[in-house]
C-alpha cells in the first residue's frame, strides 16, 4: 500500500469527528478565528477559489454563498462524501461547487486553472512530502491579484514533537497514524520566499494555539 492510500485511509477514519469539529467549533476556538477571515474574503467580489484538503467543506460554505466558483480537493474518499452530503442539505447549488477526490499535488500539476483564493487551513503542508513544492505549484496557480490563505503548526508553540534531520523541523502525532510537521515562523517564511509569495497577514496571531495561520500573496 502506498503512502497516499495510506494517508487516505487514515483521514477516513477521522473524518466524522473532524467533520462535527469543522462545523460545530466552540466560541473563541481557533478555527472560529479562520473562519471569521473566510468570511471577510468571501465578501469580495466573486471569483474563483481553490481548497486544498478541504475536509468536508466548512470553509467553503461562505464562498459558494455568496456566488465564487469552488473547487474542492481531498484525498479522504469519507471527507469528499461528506462534503457532497453538506452542501446536498444546504441551500448551496452544486452548480458551483465542484469537488474531487484527489491529491493536492496531482490536482494542481492537470490543472492550469488561476484562482482568486487558494486555500489550505487543514495543516496540509505539515502532512506532504514537501512543503516547498506544493506552495511553489500553489503560487503558480494564483491569479494577478490572488492570495492564499493556509493553517501550519507552530514547533515553537508545542509541548512534545519529535526531533528531525532538518533544522528547524520537528514532528507531532496527533495519532499514531496521522503525523504532522511543524515548523518555526522563520523556515515557515523561507518556504514562502522560495515559492515567489510573501507572508500578508497573520490572523488570529493573539490565539496560544500552536496552530498559525497566514495569508500570503505575490512579491
Amino acid at each position: 500500500m502506498s503512502a497516499h492510500d495510506n494517508s487516505a485511509l487514515a483521514f477516513d477514519r477521522v473524518a466524522d469527528r473532524h467533520d462535527h469539529m469543522r462545523w460545530d467549533c466552540p466560541p473563541g476556538a481557533f478555527d472560529v478565528e479562520v473562519q471569521r477571515e473566510l468570511a471577510r474574503l468571501a465578501q469580495r467580489p466573486k471569483g474563483t477559489a481553490l481548497f486544498l484538503g478541504s475536509g468536508s467543506g466548512r470553509e467553503v460554505a461562505d464562498f459558494a454563498a455568496n456566488g465564487w466558483r469552488c473547487d474542492l480537493v481531498d484525498i479522504s474518499s469519507r471527507m469528499v462524501e461528506l462534503a457532497r452530503s453538506r452542501f446536498i442539505h444546504t441551500q448551496v447549488h452544486l452548480s458551483q461547487v465542484y469537488i474531487y477526490r484527489c491529491d493536492a499535488l496531482r490536482f494542481l500539476a492537470q490543472s492550469s486553472g488561476k484562482y482568486d483564493l487558494v486555500a489550505m487551513v487543514g495543516e496540509l503542508l505539515g502532512y506532504v512530502q514537501s512543503p516547498p513544492r506544493l506552495l511553489a505549484e500553489v503560487a503558480d496557480h494564483i491569479g494577478p491579484k490572488g492570495k492564499a490563505i493556509f493553517t501550519w503548526v507552530d514547533s515553537t508553540r508545542l509541548d512534545e514533537a519529535e526531533p528531525t534531520d532538518a533544522p528547524g523541523t520537528v514532528l507531532f502525532r496527533e495519532r499514531e497514524d496521522l503525523v504532522i510537521h511543524a515548523w518555526t515562523e522563520a523556515i515557515m517564511d523561507s518556504h514562502l520566499r522560495a515559492a515567489g509569495l510573501n507572508r500578508t497577514k497573520d490572523v488570529a496571531a493573539e490565539s496560544d494555539s500552536p496552530r498559525r495561520c497566514w495569508e500570503a500573496g505575490r512579491e
